[in-house]
């Protein structure tokens, strides 16, 4: 009994379910993704309709206290169009710092803002395609439910908006998925 009691308290030292220390996540879905580009002549397949896209991203970061987690966070949104003849790829990547407030346990909001990158396809004046590759800026909001599966590994869902800036245009998301982090 003695070794049960000393070992339960043993295991709460290491940080059975605590998110404190370094985490890595992982969190794979989809969500509508939109492409505004400044020049009228250009067209995107995601111009006026925004798509469903596949969304994937991963995260390596810290938690610093028990309510406050700062991490970097890669992100994904990519998706294939068809307008006309023509199949139109588009692939936005972000890396963002972000800071992870946790409200309730298990429900936390995220905040972050880093680079951007883009490469997608556009038809120009219903023609020929033309290829924007492009470095810019983004920012992201979103909301996380997770529970600790086990001991170190939570799972969870997200829910999450990101706006890349650019210098061409504009590219819009709002994601979801499922998410699993070891902490």
């Amino acid at each position: 009994l003695s070794l049960t009691v000393i070992g339960a308290q043993a295991f709460a030292f290491d940080g059975y379910e605590d998110r404190r220390g370094v985490f890595v996540g992982l969190c794979l879905g989809g969500g509508l993704g939109g492409v505004d580009v400044e020049d009228a002549n250009d067209a995107t397949g995601l111009d006026n309709t925004p798509a469903v896209g596949l969304h994937a991203d991963a995260a390596l970061g810290t938690g610093i206290t028990r309510n406050l987690g700062a991490s970097v966070q890669g992100k994904i949104w990519i998706r294939t169009v068809k307008l006309n003849d023509f199949a139109l790829r588009h692939q936005h990547f972000s890396l963002l710092p972000t800071l992870d407030y946790f409200i309730f346990d298990g429900i936390h909001f995220s905040i972050g803002a880093g680079l951007a990158y883009a490469t997608f396809d556009t038809v120009r004046d219903e023609t020929d395609t033309y290829l924007y590759r492009e470095m810019g800026f983004a920012a992201k909001l979103g909301t996380v439910f997770e529970f600790f599966a086990n001991g170190t590994i939570a799972a969870g869902v997200q829910l999450g908006y990101t706006h890349h800036i650019y210098a061409h245009g504009d590219f819009n998301t709002l994601t979801g998925g499922v998410r699993l982090r070891w902490y």
